[in-house]
Formats: C-alpha cells, sequence, structure tokens
C-alpha cells in the first residue's frame, strides 16, 4: 500500500515527474501498458 494513493494492483493516474522520480526507480509500479500487463495479472492472484 502506498498512502494517499492504492494498493498493490490498484491502478491510479499520478504525474509523470512523479512516477518516473519516486514510484519506478523504488520499483513501486510500472506503467500501464501492455508489456507490463501480466505483472499485474500475477500480482492479482
Amino acid at each position: 500500500t502506498i498512502d494517499k494513493l492504492g494498493k498493490a494492483g490498484e491502478m491510479v493516474k499520478v504525474a509523470p515527474g512523479y512516477f518516473r522520480n519516486h514510484l519506478m526507480p523504488k520499483l513501486l509500479a510500472v506503467p500501464n501498458i501492455e508489456k507490463y500487463a501480466y505483472l499485474i495479472r500475477e500480482q492479482r492472484k
């Protein structure tokens, strides 16, 4: 869970800079594109 943002497996919209500079480097999120869809499906199982 990321405070005030969402739970694992949820899709949320964030600013590009927040994603690029905070979430992605810490491996807290992946972009919502088909290339990474399998990660989201596996997480929901």
